[in-house]
């Protein structure tokens, strides 16, 4: 770590705290990673890879919510994501949003 401070021109303090928050991380999404195969659910790495950014990629096969969870589990359709805040939850196939009827 000394010399990652020299090489960066950081105070060692800092380069202990990057270390300790990246531990944390590490032990978060292994904490997360488990628990997903706990539940059976098939893990998804990088959903951006997987099917793209923006509206038609990875957003497209989010899902929130318990009722859409229990709708992509049931269909054999959900896949995980391990993250240092927890699991997020995708569709393998990207499913319908309702949309929201805007009010008069």
């Amino acid at each position: 770590m000394w010399q990652r401070a020299q090489r960066d021109r950081l105070p060692i303090a800092s380069v202990v705290q990057r270390h300790q928050r990246a531990a944390e991380q590490r032990r978060a999404i292994a904490k997360a990673r488990k628990a997903a195969d706990v539940e059976g659910v098939p893990l998804v790495e990088d959903p951006t890879a997987e099917w793209g950014s923006g509206a038609s990629g990875a957003v497209r096969h989010r899902v929130y919510g318990n009722d859409e969870i229990e709708a992509a589990r049931a269909a054999g359709n959900l896949r995980a994501q391990p993250t240092p805040h927890g699991i997020d939850y995708y569709r393998l196939r990207p499913g319908s949003r309702r949309t929201r009827t805007k009010c008069r």
